[in-house]
């Protein structure tokens, strides 16, 4: 706290702004946030860093709703260095104001004054940058009681660290303060010194003015104390008097309160009596009913077991006659291969006709020999091939059964029936991009908060994007709107003509890095973002989708509970282009096998740690411009990712006509799935075999859909 100004020079400030029109304004010790009050409308973007949590707090809430505020809880140090590859090339005010003051509860006793850490972490000053040091005094000569002179540097040791920074600013004392200034405005800078500095001399004399006044109250507290004593000595007098009083009151009251008290008591037990005896009656009640339940429940079990053994024998029966019937089989085949031997040896000596009718019954023996051989691997066709040939009756009743009843009613159904709506019913709905009308999106209400705001870990988030300024803002404001302490927005736009540019800079407060220029494609303006990034945490999002409340904490929650989940996705939400809800994919657990033949995985909701993507080249390839998520997956999944599917909506995926997914996957993203699949599974693959090795994939996909639509379970 300086010993002019008790807070930041607010005139100097404004001096030393108009004449170098700074970009941010860094303050070391917040404390109650005074300085950054005084300045809020004179920067756009403000840094602070509180070393008491007690003070970050109180700070923190205080400035909640300025956006362009950023209040911090960490050591001056750590601050610094964390802030300095985002500010080093710009034109900034530091004010360092972090020494210890003796004030209760704030912190750094135990390292008063962490200064010369402050100017080290600095690094190499801007040239248009300036640094106010604040209490000048307490450098000059060690520092007044109750300060600890060892924590705190002499003048010349921050001189010498001070002009380390730079060798193009100069340096002076002024006021009880430090000023580091560009060399360039010296001469600005030392007039207005000549016109603002203060007299001294003038402060003592005042200052002896003020030790009169104060000699004259002192005197007239002396007295007035003497008769406060007085007044002290009566008014415990009319205390004791007033004390007696209640006393004899309190008697009388009790006696009153005991007799009512008793009264109580009674209508109390009386009561809890009545109570117990509604609860003993309840409870016989649901005695009673479980007796029956568990009686019902005994019958229902020996029926089962019956049902159960009738069952096991008839499956016996079966299996035996299944075992004659594979014996038949293995007789006939080796009169198969007998009379395939006659053959060979009559076609050795010639053949006659007799003998080709007997080929031909071979031939046709060898054919139904194959056929019954198939049809006994499935119960189901053994069971019927039973009937045909042991019960040939039976089957001649279902036969004319079907032709005289069962053919007739599937026609009539098949008329009265909408099979357009049957065949949508079990369709699956995973793959489909629109699924029923527009409907408002409604989602279920989360809860948003961060475990720990003090580690939080850093979401880094790469915006693409070109010609997409009708879905940009909102894509934008999705992002801005999770209200996540810790986040890392990028926005890489390739040279977009439509008012894109416009809108981003709306948002320029808010980006850690943003750049307008032509790039080869989608994945080069990805790995372009995430090189300027830092976040512990990845994921980029498409200029025309958007994030759903709440995805962020989500996100970071689920990272910190499960330190051994390396990425992570969820179900997908589709929306029109007015936002509206058209559908919903209802994703089975992960499976790595499924990842091999398809992407179901929705982009838009993926997430993954920075370890695994530096472990897998910390880029995407630039050989995709529609797959390249699917192959960055596997490249995941190849290097020992461990992939989750986590039980929420992220992302909303949104359809309309111009859209990438529309327009290329008939072309290119044919093209490249294929290159994919033929990539890591090391062949080419036909269409069949895809529906093959998905068909239960899906199966399960529709099953949760339909759970969902139940409200069976909630995600």
């Amino acid at each position: 706290m300086g010993a002019i100004n008790f807070s930041i020079d607010l005139k100097l400030v404004k001096f030393l702004n108009g004449l170098l029109y700074f970009d941010a304004f860094v303050e070391t010790g917040t404390y109650q946030g005074d300085s950054v009050n005084l300045v809020k409308d004179i920067f756009k973007k403000i840094y602070s860093v509180e070393l008491s949590e007690e003070f970050y707090k109180q700070s923190k809430k205080r400035f909640e709703k300025f956006n362009h505020i950023d209040i911090q809880f960490n050591t001056s140090k750590k601050f610094l260095k964390n802030l300095n590859p985002f500010i080093k090339k710009k034109s900034v005010l530091f004010w360092l104001d972090a020494h210890w003051c003796a004030v209760d509860k704030s912190a750094g006793e135990e390292s008063q004054c962490s200064l010369i850490d402050e100017l080290i972490a600095i690094k190499v000053l801007n040239k248009k940058s300036v640094i106010i040091i604040d209490d000048a005094r307490l450098f000059l000569s060690p520092p007044p009681f109750p300060h600890d002179i060892t924590h705190w540097p002499n003048f010349e040791d921050i001189i010498k660290t001070v002009k380390s920074l730079s060798s193009i600013h100069s340096l002076m004392v002024f006021n009880d303060v430090i000023i580091f200034f560009p060399k360039s405005f010296q001469k600005e800078i030392f007039e207005y010194v000549y016109n603002n500095s203060v007299d001294w001399l003038s402060i003592i004399d005042k200052s002896r003015d003020y030790d009169e006044v104060l000699l004259e109250l002192i005197n007239k507290e002396k007295s007035l104390q003497l008769h406060i004593k007085k007044l002290v000595e009566k008014e415990k007098l009319i205390n004791q008097l007033s004390e007696e009083c209640k006393k004899r009151l309190e008697i009388i009251n009790n006696l009153n309160d005991e007799e009512n008290k008793k009264i109580k008591n009674v209508e109390l037990l009386l009561q809890e009596v009545n109570f117990k005896q509604n609860e003993l009656n309840s409870f016989s009640e649901q005695v009673i009913a479980l007796t029956i339940e568990v009686s019902r429940l005994k019958d229902y079990s020996g029926d089962l077991e019956s049902r159960i053994q009738n069952q096991s024998q008839e499956m016996t029966l079966k299996n035996k006659k299944l075992d004659e019937y594979q014996e038949q089989i293995n007789n006939l085949t080796n009169t198969k291969e007998k009379l395939e031997k006659n053959v060979q040896l009559f076609e050795k000596y010639g053949v006659t006709e007799e003998l080709l009718d007997k080929e031909k019954v071979i031939t046709a023996l060898n054919e139904s020999l194959t056929i019954l051989k198939k049809r006994l691997r499935n119960p189901i066709w053994g069971i019927l091939t039973l009937f045909q040939y042991q019960i040939p009756w039976v089957w001649e009743l279902l036969y004319k059964f079907k032709i005289r009843f069962l053919v007739p009613i599937l026609k009539t159904l098949r008329d009265k029936v909408n099979i357009n709506k049957l065949r949508n019913f079990f369709t699956p709905k995973l793959g489909v991009l629109s699924q029923y009308p527009p409907k408002e999106l409604i989602i279920k209400s989360i809860d948003n908060r961060i475990t720990d705001l003090s580690s939080a870990p850093k979401i880094s988030i790469v915006i693409p994007s070109y010609n997409q300024a009708e879905f940009l803002n909102r894509t934008i404001r999705s992002v801005i709107d999770q209200k996540y302490p810790n986040l890392d927005l990028i926005i890489c736009d390739g040279g977009s003509n439509d008012g894109s540019k416009e809108i981003i800079n709306k948002y320029d407060r808010y980006l850690t890095y943003y750049v307008s220029e032509k790039d080869n494609g989608q994945a080069d303006a990805i790995n372009k973002g995430f090189r300027k990034s830092s976040g512990d945490l990845m994921a980029y999002i498409n200029s025309d989708d958007i994030y759903l409340p709440g995805a962020f904490a989500i996100v970071s929650n689920y990272f910190d509970q499960y330190p051994d989940v390396d990425v992570i996705y969820s179900h997908r939400v589709l929306i029109d282009k007015n936002d509206q809800e058209i559908g919903r994919w209802i994703l089975p657990k992960h499976d790595n096998r499924i990842l091999l033949w398809a992407d179901f995985i929705p982009q838009e909701t993926l997430f993954w740690r920075r370890n695994i993507w530096e472990k897998v080249g910390s880029s995407i390839d630039e050989l995709y411009q529609f797959a390249l998520d699917w192959d960055l997956l596997l490249r995941f999944q190849e290097s020992g990712a461990k992939i989750v599917r986590i039980p929420n909506f992220l992302a909303a995926f949104r359809v309309h006509p111009d859209q990438k997914t529309i327009k290329q996957i008939s072309s290119l993203g044919e093209e490249e799935m294929h290159r994919i699949r033929k990539k890591y599974i090391g062949r080419d693959v036909t269409y069949s075999e895809i529906k093959k090795n998905i068909f239960f994939y899906l199966i399960k996909s529709e099953i949760l859909y339909k759970l969902f639509k139940l409200h069976l379970i909630n995600n």
